[in-house]
């Protein structure tokens, strides 16, 4: 009867620590979604709707709705550096007439944001919050 209260003991402690791996593996600062906001009154924000959003770790989509029928996607692969910068790596597709990612854009994580600056024909400073 000791022995096996034992076994169950140590079969409960195992559980736990493979749970506890688990959710320690799969927690992230980043949101799945962002879409633009105007965080700041002075500054010139372009009329498109953007949004971004991250598959996991290391892909994302970044949308932008440039008429009320016509959407750009782009697929795009990053790197986390500290856990506050992603590096864009490659990008499925770009154009340059609209606002897109780039290869080697820096995005910035902070206060629950994500800016990003875009530096094309006009220059934006783009906030993501989290939908």
């Amino acid at each position: 009867m000791e022995q096996k209260l034992k076994l169950m003991k140590k079969v409960a402690y195992i559980l736990l620590f493979f749970m506890a791996v688990f959710y320690s593996c799969n927690t992230s600062k980043l949101a799945k979604e962002y879409k633009l906001y105007q965080w700041e009154k002075n500054i010139n924000y372009p009329k498109e709707k953007l949004s971004i959003e991250l598959a996991n770790d290391t892909t994302g989509l970044f949308v932008n709705n440039y008429e009320s029928t016509k959407v750009f996607n782009q697929d795009f692969v990053f790197s986390k550096i500290k856990d506050d910068y992603l590096i864009i790596r490659n990008v499925s597709q770009s154009n340059p007439h609209l606002i897109s990612l780039k290869q080697g854009d820096t995005i910035v994580l902070t206060k629950g944001r994500l800016l990003l600056f875009y530096n094309g024909d006009k220059k934006y400073l783009l906030s993501f919050k989290k939908k």
